[in-house]
């Protein structure tokens, strides 16, 4: 009897460490496969930043030749507005704006009347695109994206100093070209993905309502964007406005939702942002890589 009891404790340890070996080996395959999907996200990603980077040159080459033939600011504004659509036929849905602080002036390429900028108080050199092309030396630097509510896109400004150490070149693209990477890209039933900046602003997402939300935020100052939006919208009387708040206040609702849902496990998904990891939240598994510029 000890006997029969003894060889079966050895079969269930051997069953267990059977399966064991099968999990580990599993897990390992499964990890290989996502490491590929992760790389083929990234190489996508850094295609289209670079098509976004080659835009913003383009447009800068055109407009330092078109100031040394041209210097005067009134004749650079004319010109600005002249490529406007031209821009447009050439980029496509990329493009969303072209712009400049040159000789202390504020030029751009759309029809906004100049009085609504000084009415508002509007200042180039406060404007990050103006203040992070200053601070890089002329490099070509990225703004923090952020959701356009109005539009439904997620804007981002690219922008350079130039070599006079005062004019600043500027370019609004609309990042749908990762939204579509997001699309084109999914292989998995029920698979959820974000692709996001170094600040943590989602700019793209199989879940599109996450879209503009902070992996970085706190549930508390997720929860307070909901208070704002709401404090808002009870003051807002245009109905154009009212439906552009309430599309915002679901996206931050949405997202809120999304943290929460993860409790304390939350920030293992903004840990160690290099690696692709498996995490287990919930008695589900989550397969967490990042993606981003």
């Amino acid at each position: 009897m000890k006997n029969k009891r003894w060889y079966i404790s050895i079969f269930i340890i051997v069953n267990i460490i059977a399966m064991i070996f099968v999990y580990h080996q599993e897990t390992q395959a499964i990890q290989k496969i996502f490491d590929v999907h992760s790389q083929e996200y990234q190489d996508e990603v850094k295609d289209t930043m670079s098509h976004y980077t080659h835009s913003f040159q383009l447009f800068s080459q055109m407009l330092t030749n078109e100031i040394q033939d041209h210097p005067r600011p009134d004749e650079i504004w004319k010109y600005l507005k002249s490529i406007d659509k031209k821009m447009l036929q050439i980029e496509g849905e990329t493009f969303d704006g072209l712009y400049m602080y040159y000789q202390d002036r504020y030029l751009y390429s759309w029809d906004t009347p100049y009085e609504q900028y000084v009415n508002t108080g509007y200042n180039a050199k406060e404007r990050p695109w103006y203040k992070n092309a200053i601070k890089e030396k002329g490099k070509i630097v990225f703004t923090p994206p952020y959701m356009s509510y109005a539009n439904h896109y997620v804007l981002s400004t690219i922008s350079q100093l130039q070599s006079d150490g005062k004019t600043v070149f500027a370019y609004d693209i609309k990042m749908g070209n990762i939204q579509k990477i997001v699309h084109t890209l999914s292989r998995y039933d029920n698979e959820q993905i974000m692709i996001f900046d170094k600040a943590g602003t989602i700019i793209g997402s199989s879940e599109e309502k996450y879209l503009g939300g902070n992996l970085n935020a706190s549930l508390q100052e997720d929860k307070q964007v909901i208070d704002d939006v709401k404090e808002t919208l009870a003051k807002t009387t245009v109905d154009e406005e009212i439906e552009k708040l309430k599309e915002q206040m679901d996206s931050a609702q949405s997202f809120y939702n999304f943290q929460q849902e993860f409790h304390e496990d939350y920030q293992h998904l903004t840990k160690k942002p290099q690696q692709a990891q498996l995490y287990k939240f919930n008695h589900t598994y989550y397969y967490k890589f990042y993606i981003y510029f």
